[in-house]
């Protein structure tokens, strides 16, 4: 019985370790993208070194809504991110939990044992 139960303890903790790398995965992803987004908006931000004042302001301006757009879709990013972060970290610190209950449940469970056969002994 106690093998039952500890391989399906080790099914839930190995499918756990598989959805946080799934995490992990696109989590580096959304931050892929948010960098990819922060590179264009750099890009459409520079100016040739003989820009005087109003060719800066005429490259402003005529490339304002698109970094506009740029920077909406990176802050759509990010909220998602932030999202997957706290669900990652939430299930990462239940593990915790879970690991800990269970060092501290077999190590009583050692105790007993040693008991048991020290008694015998």
């Amino acid at each position: 019985m106690k093998t039952i139960l500890a391989s399906s303890v080790s099914n839930v903790f190995n499918k756990s370790l598989d959805n946080i790398l799934e995490f992990n995965k696109t989590i580096l992803k959304y931050c892929k993208e948010a960098c990819k987004y922060l590179s264009d908006i750099q890009s459409y931000s520079m100016y040739p070194s003989s820009a005087d004042e109003e060719e800066r302001e005429m490259i402003d301006d005529e490339f304002r809504p698109v970094k506009q757009t740029l920077r909406d879709k990176m802050g759509g990013v990010f909220f998602n991110l932030n999202k997957l972060l706290i669900m990652r970290d939430n299930i990462v610190s239940q593990l915790n939990n879970i690991l800990h209950l269970w060092k501290f449940k077999t190590l009583t469970l050692s105790k007993m044992y040693f008991r048991i056969f020290n008694s015998f002994s």
